[in-house]
């Protein structure tokens, strides 16, 4: 298995959780199935990658000062955020 792409497939969560130490956390970040194990694992996020993911507008709010802005911006979920922070869009 190549950890790291299966870490981006959205139907691979319980394979991913039966095999954490595994487990691509840049990829992972980015995959919108993945909330509940990112939730859980918060420490080992990485939110350049986050920033990009669709289902994860909440932890993005609450994690403003550790995402990415150039990523952030081709979340299509994020529109909201961005137009209140358009000084920190390059």
């Amino acid at each position: 298995i190549n950890w790291e792409e299966c870490s981006s497939n959205t139907s691979a969560i319980s394979l991913l959780c039966d095999n954490v130490d595994k487990i691509d956390w840049r990829w992972l970040s980015e995959n919108p199935a993945a909330m509940s194990l990112l939730l859980m694992n918060q420490d080992k996020i990485n939110y350049g990658h986050l920033s990009r993911n669709p289902s994860a507008i909440k932890l993005i709010k609450q994690n403003l000062d550790k995402i990415h802005w150039p990523c952030l911006s081709k979340n299509p979920a994020a529109i909201s955020i961005l137009k209140k922070n358009l000084d920190k869009i390059h």
